[in-house]
């Protein structure tokens, strides 16, 4: 089934409420009747969920036993530099996923990074139309970097290796830092085959996983871990 969920709200709305039928499989044009029982999906994962209008259209119309939103570590771009930069001191270097914070001026952090704060702004608005949920818990937010690797559709891996092959640096500059120093750069990735195990980590978790956001799914559950 093929969904424009972007210019075409209604379509995807019905494709959400359809669930495994066999008529939604066949197609979302045939109307289902309001009395025949819908089957849930065993698991939605979102990796193009990037507005909150969009998460709304999840909110209230899926029906799954669990969703799982590819969220970003961009959000941290759109959040106070300051306070994640002394959270980041704190947790020796790193920030976990409740050092979240809101800033109070948004042109000065707009001023890092203007995509990254557009798009990372934008992926935490979706965690937060899904978090103030009153009725749709079956969820877990999934932080992740940049990833690459194998079927890589976007060129960032090929990039990559241009840029080291021409000497340039690689990653984001650090506020404060001489760019030419070494470690000037702070790098985060993930391999793309290790996104799936995660995804299938958190599947594996179930309920134990749902209202969770992750950095680290390996973290979801003892005894659910990568092989």
């Amino acid at each position: 089934i093929l969904c424009d969920r972007m210019n075409d709200r209604k379509k995807f709305r019905e494709i959400l409420k359809q669930g495994v039928h066999k008529d939604a499989l066949v197609g979302w044009k045939r109307k289902l009747p309001e009395n025949e029982d819908k089957i849930p999906w065993d698991g939605v994962v979102d990796f193009v969920c990037f507005k909150p209008r969009q998460m709304e259209d999840i909110v209230g119309h899926a029906i799954t036993k669990h969703y799982i939103f590819i969220s970003s570590d961009s959000i941290y771009m759109a959040c106070d530099p300051q306070k994640t930069e002394i959270a980041s001191m704190k947790n020796g270097g790193k920030l976990l996923e409740e050092d979240v914070y809101e800033p109070e001026d948004v042109r000065e952090v707009k001023k890092r990074n203007r995509y990254q704060y557009d798009y990372g702004n934008g992926k935490l608005m979706c965690e937060r139309v899904l978090q103030s949920s009153d009725h749709f818990n079956q969820y877990t937010i999934l932080r992740f970097p940049d990833v690459i690797g194998p079927f890589d559709n976007l060129g960032g891996h090929l990039e990559m290796q241009e840029t080291i092959a021409r000497g340039d640096p690689v990653g984001l500059a650090v506020d404060g830092h001489d760019e030419a120093k070494k470690g000037a750069y702070r790098l985060s990735w993930v391999f793309a085959p290790d996104v799936v195990r995660a995804i299938a980590t958190v599947i594996c978790a179930g309920e134990r996983a749902f209202r969770k956001v992750l950095l680290s799914p390996g973290r979801c559950c003892e005894g659910c871990v990568f092989r």
